[in-house]
């Protein structure tokens, strides 16, 4: 959303729609904008409710195209009659219609991979609300690291099939948040010439005083209450610290909230509960209120923007090795990566802690990151040149100028 509103402001001659589904995990954001106050349009259209579950979400990939909806999507687009397509993927599934759509019509298209389970060759993906073995097991990086080693032949026809062919040879350009989502296009042969490495952008704190350590008093979690977010993990790590005097500090919202609410509850462990906050500046002060922030994902985060607003607050942070998280934290540069185990994670805590020399030049080292990082305005500069460049090239392949 924050890129369709720069995207718009960057020229008079941009005009930007923003269209989300009617399964769209935003839903209820979306629906509080303003049409009247924004720079862009934005417009709902109606997909239904796509299934969740591993076994499930396979069926819906590999069934034909849903006619009623790639109908229907197409009278959207012809509507609009966008020069470019950017699609932000979550489940790919969800998001065939648009592709083909679009493919259909024509019309140039630019992704970003949100997650990682577009990926799944499998099929599985994880599941919010049940226990997947994939992320235990780590398989979905063996998967992605070699395909030939996939114990099951009929599960990579299938994906190569449905997936490759449909989705991703119907794309001109792919922009990925870390070099992590390259390295997987790349292995599924995706030209490389066709792969941007773009980070979201920032919302720079013009007006924040960053707070010392002695005026700190949280360890830090923020994010969604699911399980592949590592809600779990954190909790443990708060157990290890129940005899102390270290306060921890949940803030987000999610199906798991009232799970843990009971169970911090019920082991008397120090932690502040705190729900989603519109307000920017009531959330910056919570960050700016954390000594360390932990990011304990088990699951391949495709990035994870809570580490950029801790830079921001010179807040150290704490992050497992999973996904494109290593390539955002420099390791004892501006604070640990480390394996989603709840011993090595207290064990980084307490260095941290007892160190305030070390804190503070993770601290210091963290907001010379940030200020070399790209703001939102300066992220839709770089799409416009990509969606140009796209642009030239389908006019010079009109006229048979590309060989």
């Amino acid at each position: 959303m924050r890129v369709a509103q720069e995207l718009a402001y960057l020229s008079e001659n941009n005009e930007t729609l923003l269209a989300y589904p009617d399964f769209s995990p935003n839903l209820r954001l979306f629906r509080e904008i303003d049409p009247y106050k924004t720079p862009f349009r934005i417009k709902r259209f109606p997909l239904g409710e796509a299934k969740d579950g591993g076994l499930e979400r396979l069926k819906e990939i590999i069934q034909p195209v849903r006619k009623k909806q790639l109908e229907s999507l197409k009278c959207f687009i012809k509507d609009f009659s966008p020069d470019v397509i950017h699609h932000h993927f979550g489940a790919l599934n969800r998001m065939l219609e648009g592709v083909m759509g679009g493919r259909n019509l024509g019309i140039p298209q630019v992704a970003t991979f949100h997650v990682s389970w577009p990926f799944c060759i499998y099929g599985t993906y994880f599941n919010y609300h049940k226990k997947s073995p994939c992320v235990e097991k780590k398989v979905c990086a063996e998967c992605i690291s070699s395909r030939s080693k996939m114990s099951s032949r009929v599960f990579s026809a299938i994906y190569s099939y449905t997936v490759a062919r449909k989705v991703f040879s119907s794309i001109d350009h792919y922009i990925c948040y870390t070099p992590y989502h390259q390295h997987i296009l790349e292995n599924l042969e995706i030209d490389a010439s066709k792969i941007t490495v773009l980070p979201p952008g920032i919302c720079p704190l013009s007006q924040i005083t960053v707070k010392d350590f002695s005026e700190r008093r949280y360890i830090t979690y923020s994010g969604r209450f699911s399980e592949e977010k590592g809600v779990y993990l954190f909790l443990e790590v708060a157990r290890r610290f129940k005899d102390s005097a270290i306060e921890f500090l949940m803030i987000g919202d999610g199906y798991l909230k009232e799970d843990l609410q009971e169970k911090a509850k019920e082991e008397s462990l120090k932690i502040k509960f705190i729900d989603w906050t519109r307000d920017r500046d009531e959330y910056v002060d919570f960050i700016n209120q954390t000594k360390i922030m932990i990011v304990p994902s088990i699951w391949p985060e495709t990035f994870g923007m809570v580490i950029l607003d801790a830079f921001q607050c010179g807040t150290p942070v704490i992050g497992t090795d999973r996904g494109g998280i290593p390539h955002i934290i420099e390791n004892n540069k501006n604070g640990f990566v480390v394996s989603p185990d709840p011993v090595t994670i207290a064990e980084k805590i307490k260095i941290l802690l007892e160190d305030s020399y070390l804190w503070q030049q993770f601290s210091n080292y963290g907001l010379e990151c940030i200020a070399k990082t790209a703001t939102w305005q300066e992220n839709a500069t770089q799409l416009q040149q990509i969606y140009t460049s796209i642009l030239k090239q389908k006019l010079l392949l009109s006229h048979n100028l590309i060989p």
